[in-house]
């Protein structure tokens, strides 16, 4: 995820949280965004949720797109302003503010979230480079323990 702080990405955050998804939260720290790519495939996302005020991280991610350098498991783009445009069929892509509003799936389970469970992922630049990954478990996250 990579938002400002907004009332969508609220809902957003907090509803993804519920279904029981595992947010990775992540920046580029490359100016030509190809760490991006090495985090992505290292955890496995399949949704990315961005924000186009950030215009720098869109035309990195638009390029890297362009360029076919797609990560196998990266499924969905969820955009929170107005730029939308598709990759050869290979990447959907939608507004938040549709997302939000549009039903569920008759056949959507919740988890029964236990407080081991992780919570999200945070990634930093790691000591050698390359993208390393921090967990946090639901119980860490309700109590603030780290």
């Amino acid at each position: 995820m990579s938002m400002y702080n907004s009332f969508d990405m609220l809902l957003l955050h907090t509803g993804l949280i519920l279904a029981g998804v595992v947010p990775v939260y992540l920046s580029t720290t490359l100016k030509d965004g190809s760490d991006l790519i090495d985090m992505l495939n290292a955890m496995e996302v399949e949704i990315l949720i961005m924000d186009v005020l950030s215009t720098d991280a869109v035309a990195i991610i638009e390029t890297l797109f362009d360029n076919s350098c797609l990560t196998v498991s990266l499924k969905h783009i969820l955009y929170s302003g107005n730029i939308i445009e598709d990759h050869a069929g290979k990447i959907t892509k939608m507004y938040i503010k549709e997302f939000l509003v549009s039903p569920a799936p008759e056949d959507v389970v919740f988890p029964d979230l236990q407080p081991e469970d992780t919570w999200a992922h945070f990634c930093s630049s790691g000591s050698t480079g390359k993208p390393l990954s921090i967990t946090y478990t639901h119980l860490e996250y309700s109590t603030g323990l780290p």
